[in-house]
């Protein structure tokens, strides 16, 4: 979104929406609690929010379906605009992708993965993007790593290597998020 001035960003584990306060009836729990997100986004004065998760061997039927279908459940004049999306395997393998912002992070520039959505396997397989991650970045201290790879790595390369999770994702910022950032400058 290139980082406007006038936006204030929070952050909250979307596993802690409770699901319960959609009602009876609106079906997938994910479906639930993007419908209560919504309405606490609303209610606390946001212009729009953005739900993510990991999709972490599940398939679209059981990760970005019920997200979806819940942002259309309360896309209605006033509410705030909504994205979703899914990240495949895990967020780390977003993370994982650009050698120049892993170096700036303090990890090792010259071990990117190029294709991190076909690391599927079990954590602790070495064929899941969090061991990945640990072997480019160390064990320690990922979080803040992570905070600076964010703030350094190429969109268009993310895009391009995480084709089914981080593409989708982008073009849902563009289209959703960023028209309602833009109208509130």
């Amino acid at each position: 979104m290139g980082n406007p001035d006038q936006v204030v960003f929070t952050c909250r584990r979307f596993k802690n929406v409770d699901h319960h306060f959609a009602g009876p009836g609106f079906g997938h729990n994910y479906k639930k609690q993007v419908i209560v997100a919504v309405r606490e986004a609303k209610k606390a004065g946001h212009a729009a929010l953005v739900i993510l998760i990991d999709r972490d061997r599940r398939d679209n039927d059981d990760t970005i379906a019920p997200l979806k279908a819940g942002r259309d459940a309360e896309a209605k004049p006033g509410a705030p605009a909504c994205a979703v999306g899914v990240a495949v395997e895990t967020f780390d393998a977003w993370m994982i992708v650009d050698g120049l912002a892993i170096g700036k992070a303090g990890g090792d520039a010259s071990k990117p993965h190029s294709d991190p959505e076909n690391l599927d396997g079990k954590e602790r397989s070495g064929q899941h993007p969090k061991d990945r991650a640990q072997i480019v970045l160390g064990e320690d201290g990922l979080a803040e790593k992570y905070k600076v790879i964010a703030r350094h790595a190429r969109l268009e390369l993310l895009e391009e290597c995480c084709p089914a999770g981080f593409a989708p994702f982008a073009e849902e910022i563009r289209e959703r998020v960023l028209p309602t950032v833009s109208r509130s400058e």
